[in-house]
């Protein structure tokens, strides 16, 4: 064993991890070994020592954080010196998205709104709709596009409706 130095074995492992017959050779070894001796107390204080500093908690000065923002502000400063005023290239980067679908989704309901009307309006049925004082409130408009079997067509409903206008208010033929 005197031609085994125990130096590689304290280099390669912490003493913690060292198995109990690697620490009785180690004894054995360092009762006849100066020098192996000297290698062991060294690592069994380092342990010691690496122990002892990981257990302890430092706090940092109460003025710490500030410093470091102070530093992070001041080296900003140096990247840019002059700082847009408003910023509004920076709040269009971040809003752009959201106001280009505001914009598609108002310019879709406004197309919908004027087609669906468009759609709606039957040849003639503004005329009846835009009727002149008490005859407006007389006017009565059907719309349906599937009519059941008893229910009346749009040529019967006109009919209908150009025969009361004839006949007047009374019943009686003009």
């Amino acid at each position: 064993m005197r031609s085994d130095h125990i130096i590689n074995l304290l280099e390669e492992r912490p003493l913690s991890d060292l198995s109990a017959t690697e620490i009785e050779q180690v004894n054995a070894h360092t009762a006849d070994c100066a020098e192996c001796l000297l290698a062991f107390e060294a690592a069994r204080a380092s342990s010691l020592l690496l122990r002892e500093r990981a257990s302890v908690t430092i706090e940092p000065s109460p003025f710490f954080q500030t410093r470091v923002l102070a530093a992070i502000r001041e080296r900003g400063r140096e990247r840019n010196p002059a700082p847009e005023m408003f910023g509004f290239r920076k709040m269009w980067q971040a809003a752009r998205i959201l106001v280009t679908s505001m914009a598609v989704v108002v310019a879709t309901l406004t197309a919908l709104t004027f087609l669906t009307d468009r759609a709606q309006r039957q040849p003639g049925q503004s005329d009846l709709a835009s009727g002149s004082g008490a005859d407006a409130a007389e006017w009565v408009i059907f719309e349906s596009n599937n009519p059941a079997n008893d229910d009346l067509t749009y040529s019967q409903m006109l009919t209908n409706l150009y025969d009361q206008e004839a006949e007047g208010e009374n019943g009686r033929q003009q």
